[in-house]
């Protein structure tokens, strides 16, 4: 399940969270997608401590492309929270993140950034994607 980031508090909390994912604290958005509706103090509740943070942008064509196969992957790792974060609806949290090209994948464990990758490689981000399950 790909979770959809709509605020850099929301995204501050997400990486340091560390505790099972609350599925009544969150709302549908549509199929594999989530909006979060809570404010920054309660995402401590709901957010395991395996993040891997898709950084995309609606007109990169890259994005668009690694995108399904990024929503495959969710499916395949329940254990690990994927989450997608618009680089221009949330340019605050792309800056604080360093992110300078998309698509650019990070990932957290207990909210310490731990490995990047840039570039829109399956086999690339498949083996971030085993990393991220093996935390």
């Amino acid at each position: 399940m790909v979770k959809h980031v709509e605020s850099a508090d929301e995204f501050l909390a997400l990486k340091k969270a560390s505790k099972p994912c609350d599925p009544f604290a969150l709302s549908p958005l549509t199929n594999a997608s989530l909006s979060f509706q809570q404010h920054f103090e309660h995402f401590d509740l709901i957010f395991p401590d395996k993040l891997l943070v898709d950084f995309t942008a609606t007109w990169c064509g890259p994005c668009k492309a690694i995108g399904p196969y990024f929503e495959e992957l969710a499916a395949k790792f329940p254990d690990v929270t994927f989450v997608k974060v618009d680089v221009d609806e949330l340019d605050d949290v792309a800056a604080s993140c360093g992110i300078s090209a998309m698509p650019t994948f990070q990932l957290y464990s207990n909210g310490v950034m731990v490995k990047e990758m840039c570039g829109a490689d399956k086999a690339k981000l498949e083996a971030l994607a085993n990393e991220a399950n093996e935390l």
